[in-house]
């Protein structure tokens, strides 16, 4: 029963609203800035050391070779972030304030549930797409790091000499 005036808290359904709205919040799409064109945006189904296989957000195909993609921003990496935020958050809530054992409970129910959520989807989704995409990057990586068995050899200078 509730005082004349004040209406009922259902924390239950709040809790609910709030994982839907954190877990779907993400999207699974991957942002691809191309060094020519205008960005593409879908999702990356599987990659070879030259090209990225793309599904596009209209459900279609693509393939990228590696001289037309610039940078790949992979979904899922802010959500995981701005769990770990609102985990780092509740955590001291719960710890620094004068509560009950109720009271922290529910403290840990209210922003704890929401950040692991947003933590497992975001870091889900962000290992997925980074898995896809492993074989291009890892090539990436190998073509700037230098060959140690060829070392750095600095171009000759030219120096004028007298007639």
């Amino acid at each position: 029963m509730t005082p004349a005036g004040c209406t009922r808290v259902r924390p239950f359904r709040a809790l609910v609203w709030t994982l839907a709205v954190t877990t779907t919040a993400c999207s699974g799409s991957a942002t691809i800035t191309r060094r020519t064109g205008p960005s593409l945006s879908g999702r990356i189904v599987t990659s070879e050391p030259d090209s990225l296989q793309i599904r596009d957000d209209d459900g279609g195909g693509v393939t990228l070779s590696r001289g037309q993609v610039e940078t790949i921003d992979h979904p899922g990496n802010v959500l995981l972030v701005a769990g770990l935020v609102v985990l780092g958050m509740a955590a001291q809530i719960a710890l620094e304030e004068p509560q009950t054992r109720g009271e922290r409970a529910l403290t840990g129910a209210i922003f704890g549930l929401p950040a692991l959520s947003m933590i497992w989807w975001g870091g889900s989704t962000y290992l997925r797409s980074r898995q896809a995409a492993s074989r291009f990057e890892q090539e990436a990586v190998r073509l700037r790091t230098p060959d140690p068995r060829r070392p750095y050899v600095p171009a000759p200078t030219w120096t004028p000499t007298a007639p």
